[in-house]
């Protein structure tokens, strides 16, 4: 009988496998690192821009031009990852939605018609902005760090779903060329 040798899914090498794959753990650090940038921008954005629960703003639940009115409820800013987002966008009109948050329609906001219906959106424009206070977003513990369980729990289904050279071209946006 002839012993199987043993091969990583991931990297698609020999003499290993996905639990001990030190290009697994590198990449998933990365994407950690990347997660940590892009969560500090948007918080600085809506800072910035007066984006809080209960700021009236004008919004399109699709495209770019805001055509409704309604209310901040909320956000699902656990969405905000690397896979979800191209992490190097970056504001070039700060009277538009942050790429981050447009891409992933995180922020909910209740339509001044139907304020229960709370809708998320690809487009915002602060009407009236408000203080901004960041717990009243309920962030889960470990989001600024990457490391609350949404986070890492998608984190680790991307990286099932998906082979090294994948990752790393596609959300980690890294050369591929070793892969």
């Amino acid at each position: 009988m002839f012993a199987r040798v043993r091969k990583c899914r991931y990297c698609e090498e020999e003499g290993h496998n996905r639990r001990t794959c030190r290009d697994l753990k590198n990449d998933k650090e990365y994407y950690r690192a990347l997660c940590v940038d892009m969560r500090r921008e948007v918080l600085e954005w809506l800072q910035k821009n007066g984006v809080g629960v209960g700021a009236l703003v004008a919004y399109a639940r699709y495209g770019d031009t805001p055509e409704h009115v309604g209310l901040v409820k909320g956000a699902q800013l656990s969405w905000i990852t690397p896979h979800r987002a191209d992490h190097r966008l970056t504001v070039e009109d700060p009277s538009v939605l942050h790429p981050f948050l447009s891409e992933c329609q995180v922020i909910s906001v209740a339509n001044a018609k139907y304020l229960g219906d709370p809708r998320f959106i690809a487009a915002l424009k602060v009407l009236s902005p408000v203080a901004f206070n960041v717990a009243k977003f309920d962030l889960p513990d470990g989001w600024a760090d990457g490391l609350d369980k949404a986070t890492l729990e998608a984190r680790d289904d991307h990286f099932k779903e998906s082979g090294r050279w994948r990752v790393r071209r596609y959300t980690l946006k890294m050369p591929t060329s070793d892969c």
